[in-house]
């Protein structure tokens, strides 16, 4: 799936004081840049000590395309390792 077509499922839309997409963020990689944009998707609970991060779903996109989504995903080493990132 391309990422206009993300944009276009997901929406732009501002939920109570968060605009999706919240944020995107890349990360560098052997093959080439890699995007992850995070949706706000879930309620926060700050009492108990979540923040904004707690409410988002990353979905990662290489080469405008998707390629995975969820915290896990990005999270998970093997996945990391595939894409080889670059630590500087």
């Amino acid at each position: 799936m391309s990422k206009s077509k993300v944009l276009e499922i997901m929406g732009v839309e501002t939920h109570f004081t968060m605009t999706n997409p919240y944020k995107t963020e890349f990360i560098p990689s052997k093959e080439g840049m890699v995007e992850v944009v995070y949706y706000y998707t879930d309620y926060i609970d700050y009492r108990r000590g979540e923040d904004e991060m707690d409410g988002m779903t990353p979905i990662i996109l290489k080469d405008n395309k998707v390629i995975g989504w969820g915290r896990k995903m990005l999270d998970d080493a093997d996945f990391r390792q595939t894409l080889r990132i670059e630590r500087r």
